[in-house]
């Protein structure tokens, strides 16, 4: 009986094995180094991953974490990166700057309660990382209403 070997020229034994002119193993659909070479192969699975985490996030920070810190929270945008392994959430966390670091405070303490019930309401294999980030910084929060006002007025900055 012959096998195929890949030399051109000849058929061989099973036990001949030539180490020259071996067809490349392309990356093919299912043996993973498609995923590797394409990591985001389907950008709307981002981009539902990013909506669901962003609706869950805003649900527990606001109803379900009891610490009285967390106040006025809200889940502005969720920045995944491309691989899905880290979620930048950016939060709009209303105060003055000393309620707005003791309320990142807190949810930084809270960051694997969090991720844990998280895990447990989505069907996802492995959950992004999660970093928290505020949305603005506190002084530029506290001018935001003025600069709305100049703008509906129609005044330029002096």
């Amino acid at each position: 009986m012959n096998f195929f070997c890949f030399r051109a020229d000849r058929h061989c034994a099973p036990a001949a094995k030539h180490t020259k002119n071996r067809p490349v193993r392309r990356p093919g659909p299912y043996n993973g180094a498609s995923e590797r070479l394409y990591p985001n192969m389907e950008p709307y699975r981002t981009e539902r991953l990013a909506e669901s985490l962003r609706n869950e996030l805003g649900e527990i920070l606001n109803y379900e974490l009891d610490d009285p810190r967390v106040t006025g929270v809200t889940v502005t945008e969720v920045n995944l990166s491309p691989d899905n392994k880290k979620a930048h959430v950016r939060l709009a966390i209303e105060g003055n700057a000393d309620q707005q670091a003791a309320c990142m405070e807190a949810v930084e303490k809270a960051k694997g309660y969090i991720k844990h019930i998280v895990a447990d309401r989505l069907d996802v294999f492995r959950l992004p990382d999660l970093y928290f980030d505020p949305d603005l910084a506190a002084d530029v929060r506290s001018r935001v209403p003025s600069l709305l006002r100049r703008i509906r007025r129609g005044r330029a900055r002096s």
